[in-house]
């Protein structure tokens, strides 16, 4: 008996289900066990969707270099089938183990719609042994960019790898990366990566898928000259209609809304069951591979992560694949599986708790919650606020965030403005007063001019002086004194120095300077020595030189007669007795200069009482 057609390595069970027909159906094709061991480990696929299961087909979309001459009889001569799963609606797809290594490779599931048109979803699956692995079973790109497919092998490759396209050798690609520039849409397929022939015959190569979206990036229709909406969380824009198709675990109609842990579908309605399964919870949609149409193409469920699906989100990433940044503020790890934050959004972001929205042009900071102050509305960076240029009137700043109140020029009359936090403050000049320094100031009124003192204005309107002190003058009344008539005059009005003495105040007290003759504080004593110093020091200069003849003056005492011929220093002992000793000091002296001027002459006299 022949089983030509059942020598396939998937065998079909169909689930009729709920009826739709949307213009975009929704499917979701299922990858348990991506990365298989091909001796013992089971594996499906399994195409969830509302439509009637007699519209669904799965097969092989490439040939990877298995003999498939080898089927027969015996291998396929048992038959493994799924009990139906009525919380996943669609049709299921097995692939028994006694297939071994005919589960590795690329396969499709495909959809038939009521107009006659067909959906196709496409995965893969290799070998946990293969000695190269990809970084990602599928990676996407738009058209026109340069790509680089990465392998990672767990030996050195000496002698380089081989690398093929849909089946084909791509002749001169021997490392593990593969640089591909300015992709089109015939860079789209299946990518091999393997260091022998025996490698890839005995299925233990590295697999991966490209897709390359047929617009650049954010635009879409038939010219791609649309503008693509944004899509978050991972949402791929559809270059065909510019619609979001959301990945894995998120919904809405630009993808802004999680699902949330274990749940998936355009409207969060299917949730991952793991019977039998020691994965419960949040962790329930582990080993799942997810894959959409194109140009989304398949990731694990939000949350996690590799090749597997096996690894949980680093803090700091969330989302399908792990491929989204948290924005909470303070670096503070989000929800894996929503992005959520637990407190605020960090500088830039907002939208409530999931922060994936970036500010609106114009505003800035935690939550979006400040207004951008650029020159011309200008839009600020929407992490600080600062700005590319000026600030805008009335602002200033490093980040033009300081309120300008000084741009109008509030103060008048020459004042200086200085900006403050609740406004501004003008700064005078000496002649001005007021807010807005508007009142011309009388340097007298209030008088400064203490005790009676009367102020008289000495600078005008205009004047250039500044300081206070130069501003008016105090006269003080009888007895005060000082710039304000601060100080008390002790020598007014009464002099309290006798004799003629000269009276000098100071802020304690006065001090006398007495004529020649008199002494004491009030100059009340009188002082004979000091007329003799007195007489001395005035004569002295004159008497330089002069000729000297004794004369008795009277009372048998000899005194000195001084004739002028030059002026030379004479002191007191050069008036002596006859005996040289000094003459006694006489109590009142008395001197009457006669000028000779024919003889050039001086004479004087002492004379005792």
């Amino acid at each position: 008996m022949t089983h030509r057609w059942r020598l396939l390595a998937l065998i079909i069970f169909g689930l009729a289900t709920r009826y739709t027909s949307d213009a975009q159906p929704e499917v979701t094709l299922v990858n348990e066990y991506p990365c298989i061991d091909y001796l013992t480990g089971p594996t499906y696929l399994k195409c969830v969707t509302d439509h009637p299961a007699q519209r669904i087909s799965f097969g092989r979309e490439t040939n990877i270099g298995l003999d498939y001459e080898r089927f027969n009889d015996d291998l396929w001569g048992t038959r493994e089938f799924i009990f139906p799963q009525t919380y996943w609606p669609g049709s299921m797809f097995t692939l028994v183990r006694i297939a071994q290594d005919f589960r590795i490779g690329s396969f499709f599931t495909e959809l038939q719609l009521d107009d006659g048109s067909t959906f196709r979803i496409l995965t893969v699956k290799m070998s946990k042994f293969a000695p190269i692995k990809p970084v990602t079973m599928c990676q996407r790109a738009n058209v026109g960019e340069n790509v680089t497919i990465q392998m990672l092998s767990q030996e050195p490759v000496e002698r380089g790898v081989y690398w093929r396209r849909n089946e084909e050798l791509m002749l001169g690609k021997r490392t593990l990366n593969l640089t591909l520039n300015k992709v089109t849409n015939d860079s789209c397929g299946v990518y091999e990566c393997y260091r022998t022939n025996s490698e890839r015959n005995a299925a233990v190569q590295g697999i991966t898928r490209l897709i390359v979206r047929a617009c650049p990036d954010e635009k879409w229709g038939t010219d791609c000259k649309e503008d693509c909406p944004k899509c978050y969380n991972g949402g791929i824009c559809d270059p065909e209609n510019g619609e979001c198709i959301c990945a894995i675990g998120f919904t809405g109609p630009t993808c802004e809304r999680p699902c949330g842990a274990r749940k998936f579908g355009q409207s969060c309605q299917h949730q991952c069951n793991r019977p039998n399964f020691n994965a419960d919870g949040d962790d329930a949609c582990k080993y799942y591979v997810f894959c959409l149409p194109d140009p989304y193409g398949c990731s694990c469920n939000t949350g996690f992560k590799g090749l597997d699906c096996t690894e949980a989100c680093k803090d700091g990433t969330f989302g399908a694949g792990c491929t989204e940044t948290c924005h909470c503020l303070d670096d503070v790890p989000c929800n894996r599986f929503t992005g959520a934050c637990p407190d605020q959004c960090a500088e830039g972001w907002t939208e409530g708790p999931y922060c994936q929205h970036e500010c609106d042009p114009g505003k800035f900071g935690v939550n979006c919650e400040n207004t951008c102050h650029c020159e011309d509305d200008v839009p600020c960076n929407r992490f600080n606020g600062s700005c590319p240029g000026a600030c805008a009137p009335g602002w200033t700043g490093p980040a033009c965030q300081v309120r300008d109140y000084c741009v109008s020029k509030p103060c008048q009359n020459g004042g200086t403005c200085v900006n403050r936090d609740d406004g501004y403050r003008c700064n005078c000049t000496s002649w001005h007063v007021g807010k807005h320094c508007e009142t011309l100031r009388d340097a007298c009124n209030p008088n400064p001019c203490r005790n009676g003192g009367t102020c008289q204005v000495l600078q005008e309107e205009g004047s250039s002086a500044v300081e206070n002190d130069d501003e008016h003058k105090c006269h003080c009344i009888v007895g005060y004194y000082g710039l304000y008539c601060e100080r008390v005059d002790h020598c007014e009005p009464d002099n309290p120095c006798l004799h003629g003495g000269t009276c000098t105040t100071d802020w304690r007290s006065y001090v006398c300077h007495c004529p020649t003759g008199f002494a004491g504080v009030n100059c009340a004593d009188e002082d004979p020595d000091a007329e003799e110093e007195h007489f001395m020091a005035t004569l002295a200069p004159l008497l330089a030189g002069a000729a000297v003849t004794a004369v008795v003056v009277g009372g048998g005492t000899t005194g000195v007669c001084y004739f002028l011929k030059k002026k030379n220093v004479i002191t007191p002992k050069a008036i002596t007795t006859t005996t040289t000793t000094p003459a006694p000091r006489p109590l009142r002296q008395s001197l009457r200069l006669k000028m000779n001027a024919n003889m050039n002459r001086i004479e004087y006299d002492y004379e005792y009482t």
